[in-house]
């Protein structure tokens, strides 16, 4: 999409300085700047680079609320044939 984003991809041409980046304090407020090892750039799903904390955290709640609703929706029919067999 060409907008500007509040991520980047960063790479070394020395594995110690890669190393070194990895090791080193990169800011005292948490979540301001993540350090990790890139993905392969056929497993980044760029729509999602850049998002802000908030929206990342409010993604990770949503999908565990559907799986909860989801595992509570099944265990009502796994309940209802467990309990037929046993008739």
């Amino acid at each position: 999409d060409g907008k500007p984003k509040n991520a980047a991809f960063v790479t070394f041409t020395r594995i110690s300085a890669c190393q070194a980046a990895r090791q080193l304090v990169q800011h005292h407020t948490p979540h301001v700047m993540c350090v990790q090892e890139a993905p392969d750039p056929r497993e980044i799903y760029w729509q999602n680079v850049g998002l802000s904390h908030f929206s990342y955290e409010l993604g990770k709640l949503t999908v565990l609320f559907l799986c909860t609703c989801l595992l509570v929706a099944w265990t009502f029919p796994t309940v209802l044939i467990s309990s037929l067999g046993n008739l």
